[in-house]
């Protein structure tokens, strides 16, 4: 499997810029790309018919006068000898440019040696030319010799780390297959997104035997750090002086602190230099900022170092600069490095991707770090009390021993730990074993003597199977209490446990209407549900859901953007899953697609799914999926249904928490079958419906009528949908009707109302709807000013599929030739054999086309053209 083309869109904009004369230097820590960005960026300009000079700086050359110059293709000509070395490499390099047409291509520029530095400022001077250089992010040109100082106009690019669909395809490439979705968050975050570590992390971790292939698709099995990852590691570190490197020992260790415990640690300008060298990231929260090293694997690096005098010497130092104390010698106490580490508070509202990365590590570090200590607990006392914490470690995708667990664990002590313990069992039944009737018995099997009369614990068991009825059966009607609780005297308080199981019946009776489409209803009852605060989590979650569908987004993602930080901030696993996929369905809702694919990148790479999670975590994905077909990013689709549907097959009860439409849906655009698109549609609408989940029937349905009319099933459709439960719900009403109308005065009337509630999503789609409906009836006129006038309120993506036309006036002659083959159905193979060109030459004029008609691959290319001949 070849490697996937990476960071194209900086190259894109490197090469508009050479054609405009402008010269530019790409800077990044070395593993991020910037080699290939360069070697790509020359392909390109080849192909244009530039001519490219390629120079590379070398560290072990930088003592030697004009090698690198020596070295490069300009030295392998043998140009003419003039008055000295200098002036004849500065000669050789004015008649290289004298034709305009030359790009110099300076790979490592801060590794030039200054006198070849000094000859290519010198020919620049003489006959001016494009120049693009990458650097570490220290460049130090300001002495005026260096050679990006002395060209104008320059740009600045700093390298962006990879996005988790990239690293997660980055990984599947060089694997040879697919790749676990867990494990491609693990990946993803501790390489920072950086594809040098990418590759590093998951060749090492191969030959080590921590990824196996696994029915298919690799899996991590245990740790993925190996030590031969400390030669990547050490690329990074090895520019640094003594005392920039022990900084990085110490912060290795200490872990993420805040600036006040940072400059206690580490002086200020040492900090500074790591700062300059790309090594620390700042992240903000509150009012502080803390201070960690970047990308996660340099700390690893030092973690794993297993020099135990060196550990020993730097956890004292840490505890000796927190403490105050001055040191002496080795008699005060030494700090375990991760307790500083629990002080961390970091807040996801920069959206970064780096900030991701960190705060992933802490969470998957946790989770590893309690296993530990709670099996020690559990295994001295095996209790209801003690396996439940275990049990939280446990059940999670990849890790075994739950069952035994359960096994061995007796049901005595708090009644509501027990039925938590019963729920845990339960997950693991349908999950593991896929045994729905097991799970069913550990909820309503006969209790223990000592607690069969516990008020309200047979009644909070039932609600706990009445909600894994839900989430794995479907959502019928409530059902009959199978097992009624012991009476209560008529004076008696509510114990603690009848006012969990009364919260929990009424969030679980919310969540089942929601799953029904009674986004009001539902909140109402949540209004009057009891909160003991023991079920916070799943209570908020249905709040959300319940107002996203009931017209309130914005709402929901204040509240789940809140919900999501304190989940973080506490290292919350259950509340990361929960709050971000209703903060993915809002975004989703609101339009806010960029945002959106972001967002599902940085909940994945925390790395560790929960078993009693995996709707969610699917419900992520597929939202994910849903934000890249929009943008047509075709590619990581695809690769985010593959990665959901290992997760489950098993679709959840809130929209968009089923993939099994991606992949039929890529394949009817790609032979240019609306037809078949709404047919596959419509099948998740049908299987969906059969399970009570309306209400994600109803968002599938709409998609299938988005992609081809039929009016009989959008009438239907708009018949199950309950209204008068909100904006949403009856817009996805409104929707339906508009679908089967004979004219667009509907779509029309909904669009106006969505725009102006601010309902991006059902504006797009009742836009979309009018414009077919016009176009159909031949009013192309009238069909494009609606789409002229939507430009300015509408996401670029939304309107870019709304435009059937393909400007195809803007491509060379051969890549007109080259679309022409594509759209017959030739192979990149066929075509090259067709023109007389190589295959490379054919994939190098597609990628020029993708990026003019702004498409991501063949599939979406292919699509385009479809709907211009439409």
């Amino acid at each position: 499997m070849a490697l996937p083309r990476l960071h194209e869109r900086v190259t894109a904009d490197l090469l508009d810029g050479v054609r405009s004369g402008t010269s530019a230097v790409v800077t990044g820590l070395p593993g991020a790309g910037r080699t290939a960005v360069l070697q790509r960026l020359g392909e390109l300009l080849g192909d244009d018919g530039h001519r490219v000079l390629a120079v590379r700086g070398a560290r072990a050359l930088r003592d030697h006068s004009l090698e690198a110059l020596a070295v490069s293709d300009l030295g392998a000509d043998r140009p003419t000898r003039g008055a000295s070395l200098l002036a004849t490499y500065v000669t050789a390099v004015e008649r290289l440019a004298q034709g305009g047409r030359l790009v110099l291509l300076v790979d490592d520029v801060d590794d030039l040696d200054e006198e070849s530095v000094g000859a290519l400022v010198a020919a620049w001077g003489r006959v001016p030319f494009p120049l693009v250089a990458t650097s570490r992010p220290t460049l130090l040109a300001a002495d005026g010799r260096g050679l990006v100082a002395s060209v104008t106009p320059v740009d600045r690019v700093e390298l962006p780390p990879l996005s988790y669909e990239d690293s997660a395809r980055l990984a599947e490439s060089v694997l040879g297959g697919p790749l676990a979705a867990e494990t491609a968050g693990r990946i993803h975050a501790k390489s920072g997104g950086l594809p040098g570590f990418v590759d590093a992390v998951v060749r090492t971790a191969r030959r080590a035997g921590h990824l196996v292939r696994v029915d298919g698709v690799w899996r991590a099995r245990g740790e993925l750090w190996a030590p031969a990852l400390s030669a990547t590691v050490e690329r990074l570190t090895v520019s640094l002086d003594a005392d920039a490197l022990h900084a990085v020992q110490v912060l290795a260790l200490a872990g993420p602190v805040t600036t006040t415990v940072a400059r206690r640690l580490v002086p200020w300008p040492v900090l500074e230099a790591l700062d300059g060298h790309g090594l620390l990231r700042t992240l903000r929260q509150a009012e502080h900022d803390y201070v960690t090293l970047y990308p996660p694997l340099v700390a690893e690096q030092f973690q794993n170092a297993g020099r135990s005098t060196l550990r020993l010497r730097v956890t004292q130092e840490i505890s000796l600069a927190l403490s105050g104390e001055e040191p002496e010698g080795l008699s005060g106490p030494v700090v375990e490095p991760r307790q500083v580490r629990a002080a961390l508070e970091v807040s996801t509202s920069d959206g970064g991707r780096e900030a991701a990365g960190v705060r992933a590590r802490l969470i998957a570090e946790h989770v590893l770090r309690q296993r530990t200590v709670r099996r020690a607990e559990w295994e001295h006392r095996p209790t209801a009390d003690t396996a439940v914490p275990y049990l939280e470690t446990l059940l999670v995708q990849g890790a075994k021993g739950a069952a035994e667990v359960v096994a061995a664990t007796e049901e005595s002590g708090d009644p509501v730990t027990v039925a938590v313990l019963r729920a845990m069992e339960a997950v693991r039944c349908v999950v593991e074993d896929d045994d729905g009737a097991a799970a069913h018995h550990a909820l309503t099997a006969p209790l223990p003597t000592t607690l069969a009369q516990e008020p309200g614990l047979a009644g909070l068991l039932a609600a706990l199977d009445d909600r894994l009825t839900l989430v794995v059966e479907g959502a019928g009607e409530r059902p009959a209490r199978a097992h009624p609780d012991a009476p209560r005297p008529a004076d008696a308080e509510p114990s603690s446990v009848t006012a969990l199981r009364d919260e929990v019946e009424g969030v679980v009776h919310a969540e089942r209407l929601v799953a029904q489409g009674h986004a009001a209803d539902a909140l109402a009852v949540l209004a009057a549900t009891p909160a003991t605060g023991a079920w916070d989590r799943p209570r908020h979650a249905a709040l959300g859901l319940a107002k996203v569908l009931a017209g309130r987004p914005r709402e929901a993602l204040a509240e789940a953007d809140r919900r999501l930080d304190e989940a973080l901030d506490d290292l919350d696993l259950d509340g990361v899953w929960l709050h971000g996929y209703t903060r993915s369905l809002a975004l989703a809702t609101l339009g806010r697609f960029s945002e959106l694919r972001d967002h599902v990148g940085a909940v994945m790479s925390v790395g560790v799914i929960p078993l009693r999670q995996f709707h969610h975590a699917v419900g992520n994905l597929a939202l994910g999926a849903y934000a890249a077909l929009q943008q047509g990013a075709v590619d990581s689709a695809l690769l985010l249904a593959r990665q959901a549907q290992d997760v489950t097959t098993v679709p959840g009860p809130w929209p968009l928490m089923s993939v099994g439409w991606i992949e039929p849906v890529v394949a009817a655009r790609a032979a240019g079958d609306p037809a078949a698109e709404a047919e596959a549609y419509w099948a998740e609408a049908d299987l969906l419906a059969a399970r009570g989940y309306a209400a994600a029937a109803g968002v599938a349905g709409i998609l299938a009528l988005g992609a081809a009319p039929d009016d009989g099933r959008a009438d239907r459709l708009a018949r199950c949908l309950p209204a008068g439960q909100g904006d949403g719900i009856d817009d996805m009403i409104a929707l339906a009707r508009a679908g089967g109308a004979t004219g667009p005065e509907p779509a029309l009337a909904l669009y106006r109302d969505a725009r102006t509630r601010g309902a991006v999503l059902v504006a797009g789609r009742a836009l979309a709807l009018a414009v077919r409906i016009l176009r159909s009836a031949g009013d192309v006129a009238p069909a494009d000013r609606l789409v002229d006038e939507a430009t300015d309120v509408l996401p670029a993506e939304m309107i870019a599929s709304l435009v059937p036309a393909v400007d195809l006036a803007r491509l060379t002659v051969r890549e007109l030739e080259v679309v022409r083959l594509v759209e017959a159905g030739l192979s990149n193979q066929q075509a090259a054999h067709r023109l007389g060109i190589t295959v490379s030459t054919v994939e190098n004029h597609l990628n020029r086309v993708y990026r003019k008609l702004a498409v991501d691959g063949r599939p979406a290319l292919v699509a385009l053209l479809r709907d211009r001949s439409a």
